[in-house]
């Protein structure tokens, strides 16, 4: 049906692997992770220099996120520090992290307001305050949730209806195919977060 392919950048020096759109109101900017390297690849024709280097990977987990300071373009790949782009500069935003790194933060998620984040090689998940892109991460262990142990592999969110209109309920999967799901907004009170 397509009938072919044109190029929309070129001079990447190697395969993309991740396509990141930042989108913030009519402001749109798309960027592509080659290499170990990011470019921002948002009009056609010859890609300029990389707006980040030295990234390890080009195997990225992002989110948009729109907080009272603005809207914000969160990535991490487990390999590098995290960064976020604000629509105008990219930077590594201030987080206290206990038992980890940032660099350890290999998959995001943007729910109920909130950042959640896979630790890599773990069965912990960490979380930061509503709307906030930084500041201290908690970190909320699974390894009593998931009887095959392994790790964390990926974080979504599903729409139920339960009968009283839609909710959302945070699903988390591990690499020995255990699935739990949680309803609730605030992982460290007991009364707003259930296993379900």
């Amino acid at each position: 049906i397509r009938q072919g392919q044109s190029a929309h950048c070129t001079g990447l020096g190697a395969a993309v692997e991740t396509l990141m759109p930042y989108n913030a109101g009519a402001t749109s900017v798309l960027f592509a992770a080659a290499g170990t390297s990011v470019y921002n690849v948002t009009s056609a024709g010859a890609v300029g220099a990389a707006v980040l280097t030295s990234m390890g990977n080009a195997r990225f987990s992002y989110t948009n996120l729109t907080t009272s300071g603005g809207s914000y373009l969160w990535i991490c790949n487990g390999s590098a520090d995290v960064r976020h782009w604000n629509g105008s500069a990219w930077a590594i935003p201030a987080l206290t992290i206990t038992t980890y790194t940032d660099n350890d933060i290999s998959f995001v998620l943007a729910y109920k307001e909130r950042l959640f984040f896979i630790f890599k090689n773990t069965l912990v998940m960490g979380y930061l305050p509503v709307q906030s892109v930084a500041g201290t991460i908690d970190n909320f262990p699974l390894g009593a949730v998931f009887n095959y142990g392994g790790r964390l592999l990926a974080l979504g969110a599903l729409s139920v209806d339960g009968g009283a209109g839609v909710d959302d309920y945070l699903c988390i999967l591990t690499s020995e195919g255990e699935l739990a799901v949680y309803a609730g907004t605030n992982p460290a009170v007991a009364a707003d977060w259930a296993l379900v």
